[in-house]
């Protein structure tokens, strides 16, 4: 079931290498099942405040809102241009070992599985991970419940780390920039696409947002800043070396529908995809001008291992 994927495999609590018996993976003393999708619940007896929190909070109503908002053709849409932003940072070579942080219905696997040599999806949502198995047609990817905070792997793996919206979920960043460096290889690559806060413009209209929408709160929603990020990147030994801002109007009318109701309603309109393209097209040209420059809804970054 796991096959190669389980010799990287060590026990979040003790480090120790984790076994396959029956219907569950055993080591350190410790036992942890595995659903029948095939996939292993790796999280602490007394899971952390944080975990907590995020895990009541994608419960299954949230998920089938999200995993719904996916395939709203103006949200494929915009999104086709954000992937093709992040495809352009990422580049053509080989990733190597791959993980995926805060993994959802299993994006990186989409985008980039046939360059990955070996890949593993966290998350710490069942039933996202349950539909990134689903999915997971080739088996490149071994799927996994676990915390951003005790990552179930040895030191030193992985060649990239993926984390494509799943930052601004977890508010100890220090904790969680601190795992990634320790499961990078030395000179590996965090790649990240997180929801930024920099400009007050966005800043303004998130704090409406968020008291409209009653799926929100900002216990498990905190888009980043890039000084504070920058900063406790640095104290764990990663450099940010990437910070590109995508998204303006076209990000704030065409994306979000889980959450934002009134944007469900543009799939009807006539032309959508079209109109789409226009927006991000504009988003684009502002994105690389001087005035609005570096002050996107979006960030698009990479950071390396440097000690």
């Amino acid at each position: 079931m796991l096959g190669r994927h389980l010799q990287y495999l060590r026990c979040p609590a003790t480090g120790q290498k984790l076994t396959l018996l029956n219907q569950s993976l055993v080591g350190g003393g410790r036992t942890y099942p595995i659903n029948r999708t095939g996939v292993p619940a790796l999280l602490a007896q007394q899971p952390k405040r944080d975990d907590r929190i995020q895990k009541e909070h994608y419960n299954k109503q949230l998920t089938k809102a999200y995993l719904k908002n996916l395939g709203y053709a103006h949200t494929k849409e915009y999104f086709r241009y954000l992937d093709n932003e992040l495809k352009r940072i990422v580049g053509r070579k080989s990733l190597g070992m791959v993980l995926d942080l805060c993994c959802g219905h299993g994006e990186v696997q989409k985008l980039f599985g046939e360059k990955v040599k070996l890949g593993f999806g966290v998350d710490i949502s069942e039933d996202m991970l349950s539909y990134a198995q689903k999915n997971n047609k080739k088996k490149r990817f071994a799927y996994l419940q676990a915390s951003g905070l005790e990552l179930p792997f040895p030191d030193g793996v992985f060649d990239h780390v993926f984390c494509l919206g799943g930052i601004h979920h977890i508010p100890n960043q220090r904790a969680l920039f601190r795992e990634i460096r320790r499961v990078l290889k030395r000179g590996g690559r965090l790649v990240f696409r997180e929801p930024v806060d920099d400009f007050v413009l966005w800043r303004g209209l998130r704090k409406i947002i968020y008291f409209l929408s009653p799926k929100l709160d900002q216990k498990t929603e905190r888009p980043v800043r890039r000084i504070v990020m920058e900063k406790e990147m640095s104290k764990c030994g990663l450099r940010m070396t990437s910070w590109r801002t995508k998204g303006f109007m076209g990000c704030a009318l065409f994306m979000n529908s889980d959450v934002l109701v009134f944007n469900r309603f543009l799939r009807f309109l006539p032309g959508i995809r079209g109109l789409v393209r226009q927006f991000a097209a504009w988003d684009e040209a502002l994105s690389r001008g001087r005035v609005l420059a570096g002050k996107g809804i979006q960030v698009l970054g990479e950071a390396r291992k440097v000690r």
